[in-house]
């Protein structure tokens, strides 16, 4: 990373750091394929991060739901119960 890419953060009154910037906001398709990687842990936290997506992405979803992939299947679902619960 060059110094064109950094960002300073204040520290103090006069002092300065500087810091990385923040990485990029995940989309739909990386926390699809966290869902297709199948990691318990992570797939909890894609399917949290999905369902604060919103309606945006139930057809996105709904379209998953004949995936021949049990689990996605299963964690698919629950985004799409989270997101509907929300709207409700």
């Amino acid at each position: 990373m060059n110094e064109e890419e950094q960002v300073p953060a204040e520290i103090g009154d006069d002092e300065w750091q500087v810091t990385d910037p923040p990485p990029p906001e995940k989309t739909f398709d990386d926390h699809l394929a966290t869902l297709r990687g199948g990691k318990p842990a992570a797939c909890a936290e894609a399917v949290e991060a999905i369902s604060q997506m919103g309606a945006d992405v139930l057809p996105q979803l709904k379209a998953l739901l004949d995936d021949p992939d049990a689990d996605l299947v299963v964690d698919v679902k629950k985004a799409i119960r989270l997101i509907e619960d929300a709207l409700a």
